[in-house]
């Protein structure tokens, strides 16, 4: 019964957008991103293997929607970090390649499905996932928050 698939993945949604701004304001944002896409990239490697059980399906639904929804807090919080002045451009940016990437991403699935089978497009969403792993690692950084800068420090320091 595909209907509690569904259920699954609206409990991890709800469950993951509340999580990941808080995740965010408590670690910052790029360690709940690195994390939370590499467990998404694993969730995607195993997915075939778990997705002939319906329990263990839904538990890779729930996960999988869950990390969809808790990276995009840390994501606009990133953007804001980044640069404040420019974030409302930042923002519309991202929202616009969310969009981007997601018809992308089918136009991918639709090239490789005839090539490597459905079975086996998790596999390359997992080296997507991978890749985007990496390149928030490799990326800028923002500051924890509540962590002040030095300037700010002695700022308050010399008053």
């Amino acid at each position: 019964d595909w209907s509690s698939d569904v259920c699954s993945s609206d409990l991890g949604a709800v469950v993951g957008s509340q999580l990941g701004g808080r995740l965010s304001d408590r670690f910052g944002p790029e360690r709940p991103l690195i994390i939370l896409i590499a467990i998404n990239a694993i969730n995607q490697a195993v997915f075939p293997d778990v997705s002939a059980n319906p329990w263990t399906a839904a538990v890779a639904l729930i996960l999988w929607a869950f990390i969809g929804w808790s990276v995009w807090a840390p994501q606009q919080m990133r953007l804001i970090a980044l640069d404040p002045a420019a974030a409302p451009v930042l923002l519309a940016l991202a929202n616009s390649m969310l969009y981007a990437g997601g018809g992308l991403g089918a136009m991918l699935g639709a090239a490789l499905l005839p090539r490597i089978g459905v079975m086996h497009l998790p596999y390359a969403a997992a080296i997507l996932f991978a890749c985007a792993v990496v390149i928030v690692y490799l990326g800028p950084r923002t500051k924890r928050p509540g962590v002040r800068s030095e300037e700010h420090t002695s700022e308050l320091q010399s008053h």
